[in-house]
């Protein structure tokens, strides 16, 4: 890293102490040169034509799955608890001293 940024990196006793720095402390120790992003990097600093996105979207079928997940884990929840509050009642019945 000192070799690399040269006379740019503005070293304190910190510098390389393991912490992370955000993007504009790091443009003021000279750990970097500007913010930007990866499309930025391959547009200005690469020059590259064609920038393919390989970003994963959640497709129509992934979005129904979560979706039945979540009814059946509240269907689910809400039978256990009718269970439960059934079971309570049949005991107290059963057992109305206890």
């Amino acid at each position: 890293m000192k070799q690399g940024r040269g006379k740019r990196l503005k070293e304190t006793p910190e510098t390389f102490s393991g912490l992370f720095w955000s993007g504009e402390q790091s443009i003021k120790m000279g750990l970097a040169d500007e913010i930007g992003s990866v499309d930025s990097v391959a547009r200005d600093v690469i020059k590259a034509e064609d920038i393919v996105d390989f970003t994963t979207h959640e497709g129509i079928a992934d979005r129904l799955a979560k979706k039945l997940v979540r009814v059946w884990r509240v269907r689910f929840r809400d039978s256990v608890r009718s269970r439960r509050c059934e079971l309570t009642l049949t005991l107290r019945a059963t057992h109305p001293n206890e």
